[in-house]
């Protein structure tokens, strides 16, 4: 889909505000994306021309309802998938200039993306809890397992309702990448809510993420943040940030041997 198709839809949605805790109040507009326009931090896509752990998992249980942990796509993911730095992730061999730059970040789920002001995640007991690749403790695998069934099973019963999640932190939320006149929504939270949408070939009902930029635009790569204060030079943002328009996640997963 053309990006001024996306912006026409958000203009004409209506917006809407809600109060955080603290009383301030911030404006939320809600956007609908197809799941083939729709990647994660580390590019795997939604779509069914894309692989990613959570729909192929959500996929599994819509066919087969008593599917178990151990058969699931989820475990074999997180199995096989153990990047060791942001090379890993992107595909950056030693040979590559590029490589210097990344290999810095041994720890992914720490690593900063270029257009962010600072790392995702600030600790490492947030990082041996959550992310998006292994190892980690089954009992924390097996709750995330129950989660996807729950969901499928919930949208299957009821529908999806994304009004009753708008005020909540489980809602779909992530930004705009955009390549010239073509985007992609990176979602950052509410994955396994994308991924059951996904599974079910339902439109993903989403808003900006508050944390980060709503749109992050190639043209604009030298005023993203961790390029102008020199973490990253352009060439190597400008990679990190194509390699969600280039690949799917099914080139990941047939890689690391996962599908």
């Amino acid at each position: 889909m053309k990006i001024k198709t996306v912006f026409k839809k958000l203009v004409n949605k209506e917006k809407y505000t809600k109060k955080d805790n603290n009383d301030n109040l911030y404006k939320h507009q809600q956007m609908f994306f197809a799941p083939e326009d729709c990647t994660s931090i580390y590019g795997f896509g939604f779509g069914q021309s894309g692989w990613h752990y959570l729909a192929k998992t959500a996929k599994q249980v819509i066919e087969n309802p008593g599917l178990c942990y151990e058969e699931s796509a989820l475990k074999k993911y997180y199995e096989k998938f153990h990047p060791g730095s942001m090379c890993e992730i992107f595909s950056v061999n030693k040979e590559d200039e590029k490589y210097n730059w990344l290999i810095k970040y041994d720890d992914p789920e720490n690593a900063p993306m270029p257009w962010t002001t600072q790392r995702r995640v600030e600790t490492n007991n947030f990082f041996k809890k959550k992310g998006d690749y292994g190892p980690k403790d089954s009992a924390y695998l097996k709750k995330r397992f129950e989660k996807i069934k729950d969901l499928v099973n919930s949208i299957k019963e009821k529908g999806y309702k994304p009004e009753q999640y708008s005020n909540s932190t489980d809602h779909i939320r992530g930004l705009l990448l955009k390549n010239k006149s073509t985007y992609k929504f990176l979602v950052i939270g509410g994955n396994h809510r994308a991924a059951v949408l996904a599974a079910f070939n339902y439109k993903i009902a989403a808003e900006f993420h508050r944390s980060y930029p709503n749109i992050v635009d190639i043209d604009n790569v030298n005023l993203w943040p961790c390029v102008s204060y020199g973490i990253y030079p352009v060439n190597v943002a400008e990679y990190l940030f194509l390699k969600y328009f280039e690949e799917t996640g099914r080139e990941k997963a047939k890689e690391w041997e996962i599908m």
